[in-house]
């Protein structure tokens, strides 16, 4: 569960409301969120992380992981989001869900 566009962070288009209704049927989940930006649009922007802490108070992962690119990948356009950041983002996720986040 990613912030940003489904279609442009994972290459596919998905309904994130029955993902996220499934995700937060279960127990003890931890969700790893990749912070990307492309040409266009911002994984990291304030309003897609708005949108993304949304699904996330509703699903109430037991761990959250923040992390962004560590090499390149194979569509160049695709850039990694900066460590500081990423804690920015962490932050807000702390004061959203109950559980643990961590920072990668």
């Amino acid at each position: 569960l990613d912030p940003g566009p489904p279609e442009r962070v994972n290459g596919v288009g998905y309904d994130r409301e029955t993902l996220v209704r499934n995700y937060a049927g279960l127990r003890a989940i931890t969700i790893q969120a990749i912070v990307v930006e492309g040409p266009g649009w911002s994984g990291a922007s304030d309003e897609a992380v708005e949108e993304w802490l949304g699904y996330l108070r509703r699903i109430q992962p037991a761990v959250l992981q923040v992390y962004s690119l560590d090499r390149q990948p194979a569509d160049s356009s695709i850039k990694r989001v900066a460590r500081d950041r990423l804690e920015e983002i962490a932050d807000r996720a702390r004061g959203a869900i109950r559980g643990t986040v961590e920072v990668f």
